[in-house]
Protein backbone atom coordinates (compact mmCIF):
# COMPACT_ATOMS: atom_id res chain seq x y z
CA UNK A 1 0.00 0.00 0.00
CA UNK A 2 2.09 2.90 -1.30
CA UNK A 3 5.27 2.91 0.81
CA UNK A 4 3.86 0.54 3.44
CA UNK A 5 3.84 -3.26 3.30
CA UNK A 6 0.80 -4.99 4.76
CA UNK A 7 0.37 -8.71 5.52
CA UNK A 8 -2.09 -10.77 3.50
CA UNK A 9 -5.17 -11.70 5.50
CA UNK A 10 -6.31 -15.18 4.50
CA UNK A 11 -9.20 -15.48 2.05
CA UNK A 12 -9.96 -11.76 2.25
CA UNK A 13 -6.74 -11.12 0.32
CA UNK A 14 -8.21 -12.75 -2.79
CA UNK A 15 -11.41 -10.67 -2.71
CA UNK A 16 -10.10 -7.73 -4.82
CA UNK A 17 -8.82 -10.16 -7.45
CA UNK A 18 -12.15 -12.03 -7.56
CA UNK A 19 -14.10 -8.77 -7.90
CA UNK A 20 -11.77 -7.61 -10.69
CA UNK A 21 -12.25 -10.87 -12.61
CA UNK A 22 -16.04 -10.72 -12.26
CA UNK A 23 -16.11 -7.09 -13.40
CA UNK A 24 -13.85 -7.87 -16.36
CA UNK A 25 -16.05 -10.79 -17.46
CA UNK A 26 -19.18 -8.65 -17.17
CA UNK A 27 -17.63 -5.85 -19.25
CA UNK A 28 -16.40 -8.32 -21.90
CA UNK A 29 -19.88 -9.81 -22.17
CA UNK A 30 -21.39 -6.34 -22.48
CA UNK A 31 -18.92 -5.31 -25.20
CA UNK A 32 -19.51 -8.56 -27.12
CA UNK A 33 -23.25 -7.94 -27.28
CA UNK A 34 -22.93 -4.19 -27.89
CA UNK A 35 -20.55 -4.31 -30.88
CA UNK A 36 -22.56 -7.05 -32.63
CA UNK A 37 -25.87 -5.21 -32.63
CA UNK A 38 -27.26 -3.93 -35.93
CA UNK A 39 -25.73 -0.46 -36.19
CA UNK A 40 -28.27 0.63 -38.81
CA UNK A 41 -31.09 0.25 -36.30
CA UNK A 42 -29.23 2.03 -33.50
CA UNK A 43 -30.31 5.46 -32.36
CA UNK A 44 -27.95 8.39 -32.61
CA UNK A 45 -27.49 8.68 -28.85
CA UNK A 46 -26.51 5.00 -28.51
CA UNK A 47 -23.81 5.35 -31.17
CA UNK A 48 -22.66 8.60 -29.57
CA UNK A 49 -22.34 6.92 -26.16
CA UNK A 50 -20.25 4.07 -27.59
CA UNK A 51 -17.96 6.45 -29.50
CA UNK A 52 -17.57 8.71 -26.45
CA UNK A 53 -16.77 5.73 -24.20
CA UNK A 54 -14.11 4.52 -26.64
CA UNK A 55 -12.49 7.97 -26.84
CA UNK A 56 -12.57 8.37 -23.05
CA UNK A 57 -11.05 4.95 -22.47
CA UNK A 58 -8.29 5.63 -24.99
CA UNK A 59 -7.52 8.97 -23.34
CA UNK A 60 -7.28 7.31 -19.92
CA UNK A 61 -4.92 4.67 -21.28
CA UNK A 62 -2.75 7.33 -22.90
CA UNK A 63 -2.51 9.10 -19.54
CA UNK A 64 -1.22 5.81 -18.15
CA UNK A 65 1.97 6.36 -20.15
CA UNK A 66 2.99 8.84 -17.44
CA UNK A 67 3.25 5.89 -15.04
CA UNK A 68 6.52 4.95 -16.77
CA UNK A 69 8.07 8.32 -15.89
CA UNK A 70 10.33 8.57 -12.86
CA UNK A 71 8.13 11.08 -11.09
CA UNK A 72 6.70 11.39 -7.59
CA UNK A 73 2.97 11.97 -7.70
CA UNK A 74 1.06 13.75 -4.92
CA UNK A 75 -2.49 13.03 -3.83
CA UNK A 76 -5.01 12.80 -5.33
CA UNK A 77 -3.00 12.18 -8.52
CA UNK A 78 -1.02 9.39 -6.82
CA UNK A 79 -4.16 7.32 -6.17
CA UNK A 80 -5.57 8.15 -9.61
CA UNK A 81 -2.38 7.06 -11.39
CA UNK A 82 -2.25 3.88 -9.31
CA UNK A 83 -5.83 3.04 -10.32
CA UNK A 84 -4.93 3.61 -13.97
CA UNK A 85 -2.24 0.93 -13.70
CA UNK A 86 -5.02 -1.67 -13.99
CA UNK A 87 -5.55 -0.55 -17.58
CA UNK A 88 -1.96 -1.54 -18.40
CA UNK A 89 -2.60 -5.02 -16.94
CA UNK A 90 -0.63 -4.25 -13.78
CA UNK A 91 -2.69 -6.19 -11.24
CA UNK A 92 -0.73 -5.22 -8.14
CA UNK A 93 -3.62 -2.92 -7.20
CA UNK A 94 -5.86 -5.95 -6.66
CA UNK A 95 -3.21 -7.60 -4.45
CA UNK A 96 -2.22 -10.46 -6.75
CA UNK A 97 0.92 -10.88 -4.64
CA UNK A 98 -1.26 -12.42 -1.93
CA UNK A 99 -2.36 -15.33 -4.12
CA UNK A 100 0.62 -15.88 -6.43
CA UNK A 101 4.38 -15.41 -6.62
CA UNK A 102 5.71 -11.85 -6.51
CA UNK A 103 8.59 -12.83 -8.81
CA UNK A 104 8.57 -10.29 -11.69
CA UNK A 105 9.18 -12.97 -14.33
CA UNK A 106 5.89 -14.92 -13.94
CA UNK A 107 4.13 -11.61 -13.38
CA UNK A 108 5.32 -10.37 -16.79
CA UNK A 109 4.26 -13.62 -18.46
CA UNK A 110 0.87 -13.38 -16.77
CA UNK A 111 0.36 -9.82 -18.03
CA UNK A 112 0.93 -10.94 -21.61
CA UNK A 113 -1.64 -13.74 -21.33
CA UNK A 114 -4.47 -11.61 -19.94
CA UNK A 115 -5.71 -10.37 -23.33
CA UNK A 116 -5.62 -13.84 -25.01
CA UNK A 117 -7.61 -15.11 -22.02
CA UNK A 118 -10.12 -12.29 -22.56
CA UNK A 119 -10.49 -13.27 -26.22
CA UNK A 120 -10.98 -16.92 -25.24
CA UNK A 121 -13.83 -15.86 -22.97
CA UNK A 122 -15.33 -13.79 -25.80
CA UNK A 123 -15.29 -16.90 -28.00
CA UNK A 124 -17.22 -18.78 -25.31
CA UNK A 125 -19.76 -15.94 -25.07
CA UNK A 126 -20.33 -16.00 -28.84
CA UNK A 127 -20.80 -19.81 -28.81
CA UNK A 128 -23.32 -19.57 -25.96
CA UNK A 129 -25.10 -16.76 -27.77
CA UNK A 130 -25.35 -18.99 -30.86
CA UNK A 131 -27.07 -21.62 -28.73
CA UNK A 132 -29.86 -19.20 -27.77
CA UNK A 133 -29.86 -17.21 -31.03
CA UNK A 134 -29.30 -19.67 -33.92
CA UNK A 135 -28.95 -16.83 -36.43
CA UNK A 136 -25.71 -15.74 -34.72
CA UNK A 137 -22.70 -15.97 -37.07
CA UNK A 138 -19.80 -17.31 -35.02
CA UNK A 139 -16.75 -16.17 -36.97
CA UNK A 140 -17.91 -12.65 -37.96
CA UNK A 141 -19.18 -11.86 -34.46
CA UNK A 142 -16.04 -13.20 -32.78
CA UNK A 143 -13.78 -11.25 -35.13
CA UNK A 144 -15.88 -8.12 -34.62
CA UNK A 145 -15.70 -8.49 -30.84
CA UNK A 146 -11.99 -9.36 -30.80
CA UNK A 147 -11.15 -6.44 -33.08
CA UNK A 148 -13.11 -4.01 -30.93
CA UNK A 149 -11.46 -5.23 -27.71
CA UNK A 150 -7.97 -5.09 -29.24
CA UNK A 151 -8.65 -1.58 -30.53
CA UNK A 152 -9.87 -0.44 -27.11
CA UNK A 153 -6.92 -1.96 -25.23
CA UNK A 154 -4.25 -1.33 -27.89
CA UNK A 155 -2.44 1.40 -25.91
CA UNK A 156 -2.49 -0.71 -22.73
CA UNK A 157 -1.19 -3.74 -24.61
CA UNK A 158 1.73 -1.77 -26.03
CA UNK A 159 2.58 -0.32 -22.59
CA UNK A 160 2.55 -3.81 -21.11
CA UNK A 161 4.67 -5.31 -23.90
CA UNK A 162 7.36 -2.61 -23.80
CA UNK A 163 7.41 -2.37 -20.00
CA UNK A 164 10.83 -4.14 -19.62
CA UNK A 165 12.42 -1.54 -21.91
CA UNK A 166 11.50 1.36 -19.61
CA UNK A 167 14.61 1.74 -17.44
CA UNK A 168 16.34 4.43 -15.42
CA UNK A 169 20.09 4.85 -14.93
CA UNK A 170 21.94 4.41 -11.65
CA UNK A 171 24.38 7.05 -10.39
CA UNK A 172 27.52 6.81 -12.47
CA UNK A 173 25.47 5.40 -15.39
CA UNK A 174 27.06 1.96 -15.00
CA UNK A 175 23.82 0.05 -14.50
CA UNK A 176 20.13 0.65 -15.14
CA UNK A 177 17.05 -0.80 -13.48
CA UNK A 178 13.51 -1.34 -14.67
CA UNK A 179 11.18 1.48 -13.72
CA UNK A 180 8.48 -0.96 -12.58
CA UNK A 181 10.90 -3.41 -10.88
CA UNK A 182 14.00 -1.60 -9.57
CA UNK A 183 15.54 -4.88 -8.38
CA UNK A 184 15.85 -6.06 -12.00
CA UNK A 185 18.93 -4.77 -13.86
CA UNK A 186 18.21 -3.90 -17.47
CA UNK A 187 20.15 -5.96 -20.05
CA UNK A 188 22.48 -7.24 -17.31
CA UNK A 189 20.51 -9.95 -15.50
CA UNK A 190 18.83 -13.27 -16.36
CA UNK A 191 15.58 -11.92 -14.90
CA UNK A 192 15.49 -9.07 -17.42
CA UNK A 193 16.30 -11.46 -20.28
CA UNK A 194 13.37 -13.66 -19.25
CA UNK A 195 11.06 -10.64 -19.04
CA UNK A 196 12.15 -9.55 -22.52
CA UNK A 197 11.25 -13.05 -23.71
CA UNK A 198 7.82 -12.69 -22.11
CA UNK A 199 7.37 -9.34 -23.83
CA UNK A 200 8.37 -10.84 -27.19
CA UNK A 201 5.74 -13.54 -26.67
CA UNK A 202 3.19 -10.88 -25.77
CA UNK A 203 4.05 -8.90 -28.90
CA UNK A 204 3.51 -11.97 -31.09
CA UNK A 205 0.23 -12.85 -29.37
CA UNK A 206 -1.33 -9.40 -29.05
CA UNK A 207 -0.36 -6.31 -31.11
CA UNK A 208 1.32 -8.11 -34.04
CA UNK A 209 -1.76 -10.09 -35.24
CA UNK A 210 -4.00 -7.04 -34.79
CA UNK A 211 -1.65 -4.76 -36.74
CA UNK A 212 -1.22 -7.41 -39.45
CA UNK A 213 -4.98 -7.74 -39.94
CA UNK A 214 -5.45 -3.94 -39.99
CA UNK A 215 -2.67 -3.47 -42.58
CA UNK A 216 -4.09 -6.31 -44.71
CA UNK A 217 -7.61 -4.87 -44.53
CA UNK A 218 -6.45 -1.38 -45.53
CA UNK A 219 -4.40 -2.82 -48.39
CA UNK A 220 -7.20 -5.02 -49.78
CA UNK A 221 -10.09 -2.66 -49.08
CA UNK A 222 -10.12 -0.88 -52.49
CA UNK A 223 -10.00 -4.16 -54.37
CA UNK A 224 -12.84 -5.77 -52.40
CA UNK A 225 -14.98 -2.65 -52.77
CA UNK A 226 -14.36 -2.64 -56.52
CA UNK A 227 -15.46 -6.32 -56.59
CA UNK A 228 -18.62 -5.40 -54.62
CA UNK A 229 -17.63 -7.99 -52.02
CA UNK A 230 -19.79 -6.83 -49.09
CA UNK A 231 -18.73 -9.84 -46.98
CA UNK A 232 -15.29 -8.23 -46.59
Amino acid sequence: SGQECRPCEGGVAALPMVLFILLALFMLTLVTFAVNRDMINQTGWAIGVMVSFTCLFTAIQTTGVYLSLNMTWKEPLASLMKAMSLLTFDLSLVRTECIMSINPIPAQFFRQLILPAFLGYVAVVVVVKRRFQPETQLVPQFLNSAGSILMIFFVSVCISVFNPLVCYGHPGHVFASMRSNPSVLCFDSPEHAAMLGASALGFVLNPLPFLSVVIFAVWRYPRYIAMHDISF
